[in-house]
Protein backbone atom coordinates (compact mmCIF):
# COMPACT_ATOMS: atom_id res chain seq x y z
CA UNK A 1 0.00 0.00 0.00
CA UNK A 2 1.35 3.44 -0.95
CA UNK A 3 1.35 5.92 1.90
CA UNK A 4 2.14 9.60 1.62
CA UNK A 5 3.20 11.64 4.65
CA UNK A 6 3.04 15.39 4.82
CA UNK A 7 4.82 17.30 7.54
CA UNK A 8 2.75 20.07 9.11
CA UNK A 9 4.01 23.63 8.53
CA UNK A 10 6.29 25.35 11.05
CA UNK A 11 7.88 22.07 12.19
CA UNK A 12 5.28 21.17 14.76
CA UNK A 13 6.44 17.60 14.64
CA UNK A 14 3.00 16.46 13.50
CA UNK A 15 2.57 14.40 10.37
CA UNK A 16 -0.58 13.70 8.44
CA UNK A 17 -0.75 10.46 6.47
CA UNK A 18 -2.88 9.91 3.40
CA UNK A 19 -3.39 6.61 1.64
CA UNK A 20 -4.10 6.45 -2.05
CA UNK A 21 -7.76 5.58 -2.55
CA UNK A 22 -7.16 2.73 -4.98
CA UNK A 23 -5.01 0.98 -2.37
CA UNK A 24 -7.54 1.15 0.45
CA UNK A 25 -9.61 -1.99 0.82
CA UNK A 26 -12.72 -2.23 2.97
CA UNK A 27 -14.25 -5.41 4.24
CA UNK A 28 -17.50 -6.12 2.40
CA UNK A 29 -19.45 -6.11 5.67
CA UNK A 30 -17.90 -2.83 6.80
CA UNK A 31 -19.78 -0.65 4.33
CA UNK A 32 -23.46 -1.57 4.05
CA UNK A 33 -25.07 -1.48 0.63
CA UNK A 34 -28.47 0.30 0.52
CA UNK A 35 -30.30 -2.99 0.17
CA UNK A 36 -28.49 -4.38 3.22
CA UNK A 37 -28.98 -1.33 5.43
CA UNK A 38 -31.76 -1.68 7.95
CA UNK A 39 -34.70 0.69 7.67
CA UNK A 40 -34.56 3.88 9.70
CA UNK A 41 -37.24 4.04 12.39
CA UNK A 42 -38.39 7.02 14.43
CA UNK A 43 -36.29 5.62 17.27
CA UNK A 44 -33.15 5.80 15.06
CA UNK A 45 -33.99 9.14 13.45
CA UNK A 46 -31.53 11.94 14.19
CA UNK A 47 -32.02 15.68 13.94
CA UNK A 48 -30.11 15.64 10.66
CA UNK A 49 -32.24 12.87 9.17
CA UNK A 50 -35.37 14.70 10.27
CA UNK A 51 -34.27 17.96 8.63
CA UNK A 52 -33.37 16.14 5.41
CA UNK A 53 -36.67 14.24 5.26
CA UNK A 54 -38.61 17.41 6.07
CA UNK A 55 -36.70 19.43 3.44
CA UNK A 56 -37.50 16.79 0.81
CA UNK A 57 -41.21 16.94 1.63
CA UNK A 58 -41.18 20.75 1.61
CA UNK A 59 -39.29 20.71 -1.72
CA UNK A 60 -41.74 18.23 -3.24
CA UNK A 61 -44.67 20.35 -2.02
CA UNK A 62 -43.00 23.45 -3.48
CA UNK A 63 -43.16 25.23 -0.13
CA UNK A 64 -40.62 27.94 0.61
CA UNK A 65 -38.15 27.11 3.36
CA UNK A 66 -36.93 30.18 5.23
CA UNK A 67 -33.25 30.58 6.00
CA UNK A 68 -32.67 34.09 7.29
CA UNK A 69 -35.70 33.91 9.59
CA UNK A 70 -35.28 30.55 11.30
CA UNK A 71 -38.31 31.05 13.56
CA UNK A 72 -40.59 28.55 11.71
CA UNK A 73 -37.95 25.81 11.95
CA UNK A 74 -37.44 26.35 15.69
CA UNK A 75 -41.17 26.72 16.40
CA UNK A 76 -41.89 23.48 14.56
CA UNK A 77 -39.26 21.50 16.45
CA UNK A 78 -40.29 23.04 19.75
CA UNK A 79 -43.94 22.13 19.06
CA UNK A 80 -42.88 18.59 18.16
CA UNK A 81 -40.65 18.20 21.21
CA UNK A 82 -43.40 19.33 23.61
CA UNK A 83 -46.26 17.50 21.87
CA UNK A 84 -47.56 14.03 22.59
CA UNK A 85 -47.23 13.05 18.92
CA UNK A 86 -46.80 9.34 18.44
CA UNK A 87 -44.53 7.94 17.09
CA UNK A 88 -42.01 10.46 18.36
CA UNK A 89 -38.29 10.29 17.50
CA UNK A 90 -35.95 9.99 20.47
CA UNK A 91 -33.85 12.98 19.34
CA UNK A 92 -36.77 15.30 20.15
CA UNK A 93 -36.56 14.35 23.83
CA UNK A 94 -32.89 15.41 23.94
CA UNK A 95 -33.20 18.60 21.90
CA UNK A 96 -32.49 21.70 23.99
CA UNK A 97 -34.07 25.11 23.44
CA UNK A 98 -32.85 28.52 24.54
CA UNK A 99 -35.47 31.09 25.50
CA UNK A 100 -33.16 34.15 25.47
CA UNK A 101 -35.02 35.63 22.48
CA UNK A 102 -38.58 36.09 21.31
CA UNK A 103 -39.02 32.39 20.49
CA UNK A 104 -37.50 29.06 21.57
CA UNK A 105 -34.28 28.40 19.67
CA UNK A 106 -32.24 25.22 19.29
CA UNK A 107 -28.56 25.78 18.64
CA UNK A 108 -28.26 22.26 17.21
CA UNK A 109 -30.93 23.03 14.62
CA UNK A 110 -29.33 26.36 13.66
CA UNK A 111 -25.93 24.73 13.35
CA UNK A 112 -27.34 21.96 11.16
CA UNK A 113 -29.22 24.34 8.84
CA UNK A 114 -26.14 26.52 8.43
CA UNK A 115 -24.02 23.41 7.91
CA UNK A 116 -26.28 22.32 5.05
CA UNK A 117 -25.85 25.76 3.48
CA UNK A 118 -22.09 25.87 4.11
CA UNK A 119 -21.56 22.47 2.49
CA UNK A 120 -23.74 23.33 -0.49
CA UNK A 121 -26.51 20.84 0.24
CA UNK A 122 -29.00 23.70 0.17
CA UNK A 123 -28.60 27.10 -1.40
CA UNK A 124 -29.70 30.52 -0.22
CA UNK A 125 -29.69 33.28 -2.82
CA UNK A 126 -27.64 36.42 -2.37
CA UNK A 127 -28.01 39.08 -1.15
CA UNK A 128 -30.96 38.46 1.16
CA UNK A 129 -30.53 34.77 2.12
CA UNK A 130 -34.28 34.75 2.83
CA UNK A 131 -35.01 31.19 1.77
CA UNK A 132 -33.20 27.98 1.02
CA UNK A 133 -33.70 25.71 -1.93
CA UNK A 134 -32.90 22.06 -2.24
CA UNK A 135 -31.37 20.71 -5.43
CA UNK A 136 -33.74 18.24 -7.13
CA UNK A 137 -31.04 15.57 -7.48
CA UNK A 138 -30.18 15.83 -3.79
CA UNK A 139 -33.88 15.66 -2.92
CA UNK A 140 -34.10 12.41 -4.90
CA UNK A 141 -31.06 11.02 -3.09
CA UNK A 142 -32.35 11.96 0.35
CA UNK A 143 -35.78 10.53 -0.44
CA UNK A 144 -34.24 7.11 -1.14
CA UNK A 145 -33.45 6.72 2.57
CA UNK A 146 -34.72 3.32 3.57
CA UNK A 147 -37.22 4.12 6.34
CA UNK A 148 -39.81 2.15 8.25
CA UNK A 149 -43.52 2.90 8.12
CA UNK A 150 -43.47 4.78 11.43
CA UNK A 151 -41.13 7.40 9.89
CA UNK A 152 -43.58 8.03 7.08
CA UNK A 153 -46.47 8.27 9.57
CA UNK A 154 -44.47 10.69 11.71
CA UNK A 155 -43.47 12.85 8.73
CA UNK A 156 -47.10 13.01 7.55
CA UNK A 157 -48.04 14.35 10.98
CA UNK A 158 -45.13 16.80 10.85
CA UNK A 159 -46.35 18.21 7.55
CA UNK A 160 -49.77 18.82 9.09
CA UNK A 161 -48.20 20.65 12.05
CA UNK A 162 -45.85 22.56 9.71
CA UNK A 163 -48.83 24.19 8.04
CA UNK A 164 -49.09 26.48 11.06
CA UNK A 165 -45.44 27.53 11.15
CA UNK A 166 -44.54 27.55 7.46
CA UNK A 167 -47.87 28.92 6.16
CA UNK A 168 -48.37 26.00 3.78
Amino acid sequence: MLEVSIAAPFHTGMEISFMKEENVRALPSAIPVDSERSAMTTEDMSLGEFVKQFAVRMHNSEVEMPFKDERPWHALLYDLSTSSINPKPAFLEKLQFDWDGPYPRSRDLSDYLHGLHFTGCVSAGNPSYDQITLDSDLAKLWSTQNSAGDVSTFMDKVMTIAQKEFAI
